[in-house]
């Protein structure tokens, strides 16, 4: 038995059952959301104003809200969470430098330097994360602030670095005091992307990203009539 999991049995005992009441009755789940992502980013609104730095990143709310619904998914996953936001913001970042160095862009104003540079941070953050396969969607916001020259100095790298490591320390605590399992680092599986099309309601869940250039070739070649009504992917 690993770590993680003797620690989670041990935090099951005395406490209530939130994965049971969450399935058995209802408002107990969003109440369990809606608490803990409150109750997480007002404890780093506090260690912001005690020590005056500025901890509290907007990208970061949809992060606490995908880490409280979906614990489980890998998007959710500590190591996602870290990597993304860190790669969009030091991305955004050196983009901004860039640009600012170039005299491409205004810091006084929005200009179509700021246009181009929002659009290429958040672009190649995008392709990146998902050649990488740390997806987490909220951390395309942090590549979009930091290209908009919302972090404008090098440790506000650092900063935000510290606010995700105290970020996902109290959603480990706060689904460890619940039973609720909640991985220390990596997810235990990958996302896999899916294809919903119109013809027919035919879903199509590949099993590697590898395989959606196939499907769009059966799908531009033949059409809808590639997929047979026995299909058991088919939705009827």
């Amino acid at each position: 038995m690993s770590l993680d999991d003797r620690l989670w049995q041990i935090g099951k005992l005395g406490r209530l059952r939130f994965s049971y009441q969450i399935r058995q009755r209802q408002g107990v789940f969003e109440l369990f959301v809606g608490f803990n992502t409150a109750v997480a980013i007002g404890i780093l609104g506090l260690v912001a104003r005690w020590t005056s730095w500025p901890l509290i990143f907007p990208s970061l709310g949809p992060s606490l809200f995908l880490i409280f619904y979906a614990p489980q998914r890998p998007m959710s996953a500590p190591r996602n969470t870290f990597l993304a936001h860190l790669l969009g913001g030091v991305l955004g970042y050196f983009i901004y430098i860039l640009f600012n160095f170039l005299g491409i862009i205004d810091p006084r104003a929005f200009t179509f330097g700021s246009v181009l540079s929002s659009a290429l941070a958040l672009g190649i953050s995008g392709f990146l994360m998902v050649r990488l396969n740390i997806l987490h969607p909220p951390a395309a916001s942090t590549a979009l602030i930091a290209s908009l020259g919302y972090l404008p100095q090098w440790y506000h790298l650092l900063v935000l670095a510290l606010a995700l490591v105290i970020l996902i320390l109290q959603a480990k605590l706060f689904h460890f005091v619940a039973g609720v399992k909640y991985p220390w680092w990596s997810p235990k599986e990958d996302e896999t992307p899916a294809i919903m099309t119109s013809w027919g309601k035919v879903t199509v869940k590949p099993k590697s990203p590898q395989n959606l250039g196939e499907l769009a070739d059966i799908l531009v070649m033949k059409g809808p009539s590639a997929f047979s009504a026995q299909d058991p992917r088919r939705e009827v």
